[in-house]
């Protein structure tokens, strides 16, 4: 064990008590196109052949929701499945 390794567990064994692990991660992080997930849906079913960068535009022009168009993408990855 390094020297260090020793002196950042020691350090945190005297701040908690204990040398468990700290938890890691963030959690989920909210987005802000959740609350728009209906309207998104419903311009993709409208024209499915949509691109990111109209649908980021329809969305900003109707919603007020100024999104860049990877942020869709990432967003219609993970969470919208669109």
């Amino acid at each position: 064990m390094s020297p260090s390794l020793v002196i950042n567990l020691v350090a945190v064994w005297r701040e908690t008590g204990s040398v468990e692990p700290r938890a890691r991660g963030g959690g989920y992080r909210h987005s802000k196109l959740n609350e728009h997930r209906t309207f998104i849906l419903s311009q993709v079913e409208r024209q499915s052949d949509i691109t990111m960068p109209k649908l980021a535009a329809v969305l900003a022009e109707a919603k007020g929701v100024d999104v860049d168009p990877s942020t869709l993408l990432h967003s219609h990855r993970l969470r919208l499945q669109l």
